[in-house]
């Protein structure tokens, strides 16, 4: 089972997101990230046992349970080969989520970290596909796009996915944060 966190800022990001949808289906990807809501991710999925499914979570809780709602200040639209997201600026809030996450995952349970998780940065996918060609066909439609300075972080998403494949995670839980 493959597991993954972020903060959800879909309600922030829904003009954005539509446009996204449209765009995907004028380029044809082959492949659409929309199945989760916009999100700032917090770290790479990873693979877990499922034997360690439940109590992984259940620490996920713990750290994300104890957060108060804080602001994160958007860069703006960019473009990473495969990739294009919305780039948000780094942030003690961000980090230290970031930092205990990957402690939990590599030190309580021993999971290696992706090398992207070595050297972070927050962003919510816009496009994300195999064919780069695709995915800077539409950057380059959205890359002038009016977006938000700064987006409120009041909530985080937990989920998962069977087999980590792009377009396969769910969200399973929601928890909101304190004010």
């Amino acid at each position: 089972m493959f597991i993954w966190t972020a903060v959800d800022v879909n309600d922030q990001l829904i003009e954005l997101r539509n446009m996204v949808k449209e765009i995907e289906k004028d380029v044809h990807f082959g492949q659409s990230d929309l199945t989760l809501p916009m999100h700032i991710s917090l770290m790479i999925s990873k693979e877990i046992p499922n034997e360690k499914y439940d109590e992984v979570i259940q620490d996920m809780r713990k750290i994300l349970g104890s957060c108060n709602a804080f602001s994160v200040n958007v860069k703006g639209i960019e473009l990473h080969e495969t990739i294009s997201w919305l780039a948000m600026e780094q942030n003690e809030q961000l980090e230290k989520l970031h930092e205990q996450l990957c402690k939990l995952f590599s030190e309580t349970y021993g999971i290696q970290l992706h090398k992207f998780d070595t050297e972070f940065r927050y962003h919510s996918t816009l496009f994300l596909d195999n064919d780069e060609k695709a995915v800077k066909e539409a950057f380059l439609k959205i890359m002038d796009t009016p977006v938000p300075s700064e987006i409120r972080a009041t909530r985080f998403v937990i989920g998962g996915s069977e087999t980590g494949a792009i377009g396969t995670y769910r969200v399973f839980e929601t928890i909101e944060m304190k004010e």
